[in-house]
């Protein structure tokens, strides 16, 4: 009888324990997010972190989006849309009118995780209607069927 290949066990290694502290060491703590999500009372004087070994790691913290756009750009202001101010890093998918645009990769990379509106994709169909603030307390909403 052909005897049964033998199947390797597989062992599972443990991470190791960290290391004691004692709550009078002055050594840098450790870091593993450096973010602007910490807590109140860290202060933020100071843009480098600490690794695991108590190096410090230099690296440069993401850059706050910029301001939203407040002029209207010169393609836009032979088009319906001549009272949107836009972002001019997107790039046009359809040429002038309708808007629909996408923002470039690298600038999506640079923004970090979560998209600023200014470069978040735009799909539109038709013009984009001309709102005033003043109109607005006096709009009615009417749902039926």
């Amino acid at each position: 009888m052909p005897s049964k290949p033998s199947i390797p066990r597989h062992t599972e290694k443990t991470p190791p324990t960290p290391p004691d502290t004692d709550d009078n060491d002055s050594s840098p703590t450790t870091s593993y997010c450096n973010s602007s999500a910490s807590s109140p009372s860290s202060s933020s004087s100071s843009s480098a972190s600490y690794s695991s070994s108590g190096e410090t790691d230099d690296h440069e913290l993401p850059l706050p989006p910029p301001p939203p756009p407040t002029q209207v750009l010169d393609e836009d202001k032979k088009t319906p849309d001549r009272h949107v101010p836009r972002d001019s890093r997107m790039i046009r998918l359809t040429g002038l009118h309708p808007y629909n645009v996408e923002a470039p990769l690298s600038d999506l990379f640079r923004e970090g995780f979560l998209t600023s509106q200014e470069l978040f994709y735009v799909r539109n169909h038709g013009p984009v209607p001309q709102v005033h603030d003043a109109d607005i307390p006096a709009w009615e909403l009417s749902v039926e069927g």
